[in-house]
């Protein structure tokens, strides 16, 4: 069994803050079982990719949203 983390962003711009958020909820509550997802409304920008790939975030944007499933 996993425990899946959503985070759901509809700003025009992703913040910092919602990376170490989810990386946050994930530690406290799942730990290495946890599994996150970042769904934004935009799409990263290629740094912010980088960096959420390095977290193994996975990152669900734009018109992705609608075919979107664990």
């Amino acid at each position: 069994n996993r425990l899946h983390i959503i985070s759901c962003k509809t700003d025009k711009k992703l913040k910092n803050e919602a990376q170490y958020q989810l990386l946050g909820y994930k530690n406290l509550a799942g730990g290495i079982y946890a599994k996150p997802y970042l769904i934004s409304v935009v799409r990263p920008t290629p740094l912010y990719q980088e960096r959420i790939n390095a977290y193994n975030i996975k990152s669900i944007s734009g018109k992705q949203i609608k075919t979107f499933s664990l």
